[in-house]
């Protein structure tokens, strides 16, 4: 008797383990064909998203919540942070000039943090200074001011304007102002990088 149980107990034990080899196989083929077709839909090209367009100093443009246009652009060796105060750059100190128009039907922010400048080289620039120190701008009302980068003289720069004034700059949501190069002619002597 002892022994028909041992051997009834062997076969429940090799029962039970076959029924959970076969679980075990058939959930990993599912895996696997669920994980192919996962592959094929993500292998599917994604919808083409179009550049975002350049334009020119003194163009006026609308984005987002704002209609912007930048008036011009100066290089300086030195600006006034005070009364009595003046700060040099590491390089040069490129000014740019711009209105920032709210076209919302609500109060926007507008800060430095709608400013970004990349150079040819593929380098990104933060404002070092700016008189848009989160401005409340209501609808339908305009800020003038200026942003400033310290910078390379000579590269060529673009600057990146925000959609909104959201402290995530998400590289899709922007537009581009060419600002070109400095020559001689601004007044700063041509350092070569």
């Amino acid at each position: 008797m002892k022994s028909w149980n041992i051997v009834g107990w062997g076969l429940g034990i090799l029962l039970m383990i076959s029924i959970i080899e076969s679980q075990c196989s058939s959930s990993g083929s599912r895996s696997e064909s669920t994980s192919s077709s996962s592959y094929h839909k993500s292998s599917r090209p994604a919808p083409r998203e179009e550049p975002p367009k350049t334009f020119r100093m003194g163009e006026a443009f609308q984005f987002g919540n704002y209609l912007y246009q930048v008036h011009d652009i100066s290089y300086r060796e030195s600006i006034s942070t005070g009364w009595f105060d003046t700060e040099r750059p590491l390089g040069v100190f490129l000014v740019v000039d711009i209105t920032v128009y709210n076209r919302s039907g609500k109060t926007q922010n507008v800060s430095s943090t709608l400013f970004k400048l990349k150079d040819n080289n593929g380098n990104e620039y933060k404002t070092t200074h700016s008189n848009f120190k989160a401005y409340e701008l209501s609808p339908e009302m305009e800020v003038t001011g200026q942003v400033v980068f310290d910078v390379h003289f000579g590269r060529n720069y673009t600057l990146l304007l925000a959609e909104d004034d959201d402290l995530h700059f998400n590289e899709r949501k922007y537009a581009r102002v060419n600002l070109g190069a400095a020559t001689a002619d601004d007044g700063m002597p041509m350092n070569e990088d």
